[in-house]
């Protein structure tokens, strides 16, 4: 009888420890914001960014389980120059955020709502995000082969983080589509139940990481 009990809270044990764990993905770590080249140059061209093929996904983690969803990009450009991306921007639509794993509409409709709340976006007050490129740099021959920074504005909160990106040029055509990233949200003034802000939580927290993964279709 004690051997089973044993089992059973050994098996209780790993499955909190499942639930606990952050998002999958390497964790950027955000610096100040840097200075953005606005030389412009005759042999630069302008891709516009397709924002009905494009997406980011998200994901977001808490002790009993995690959500994930979308957010849809609301105008970019990506800029050219000897055939390599030189720079670019693209604006998020805040007003976009999605779940997709909740089955129940109403249920799923409240955690959008708190998630565009003061608690976390306060998307009435901040309908945009940005990202804009600060540099890229070729790292090497596989799938994710460069490397990119840019400053990342949430709630007018402008921070400089590094991801993996893989690029695809075709004609007048250009796929982007990053490598799954972390971001700390508490860097943007989220600290909705996070454990690095906030005491006695105990289980009671959300995971201050957040998983990132976005596709970008951009054409002359």
């Amino acid at each position: 009888m004690k051997t089973k009990n044993a089992i059973l809270v050994l098996s209780l044990f790993f499955i909190t420890l499942a639930g606990c764990k952050n998002p999958e993905g390497e964790k950027t770590k955000a610096s100040e914001a840097k200075e953005v080249s606005k030389e412009q140059t005759t042999d630069q061209e302008k891709f516009g960014v397709n924002t009905e093929k494009s997406v980011i996904h998200w994901t977001g983690t808490k002790p009993t389980g995690e959500h994930h969803g979308t957010l849809q990009i609301k105008d970019g450009q990506i800029f050219i120059k000897d055939g390599k991306i030189y720079g670019g921007k693209v604006i998020m639509d805040m007003t976009s955020i999605k779940n997709e794993d909740i089955e129940k509409e109403n249920m799923r409709q409240k955690l959008v709502g708190h998630l565009k709340s003061k608690d976390f976006f306060n998307v009435e007050n901040y309908k945009e995000a940005a990202f804009e490129l600060t540099n890229i740099e070729k790292i090497g021959e596989d799938e994710f082969s460069h490397k990119v920074s840019g400053n990342l504005d949430i709630k007018d909160i402008s921070k400089n983080i590094a991801f993996k990106i893989n690029v695809k040029m075709e004609g007048d055509k250009i796929a982007v589509e990053s490598e799954k990233f972390l971001i700390d949200r508490t860097n943007w003034d989220i600290n909705y139940k996070s454990k690095s802000v906030f005491d006695n939580l105990k289980d009671q927290f959300i995971h201050d990481d957040v998983g990132i993964k976005f596709k970008l279709a951009a054409q002359k």
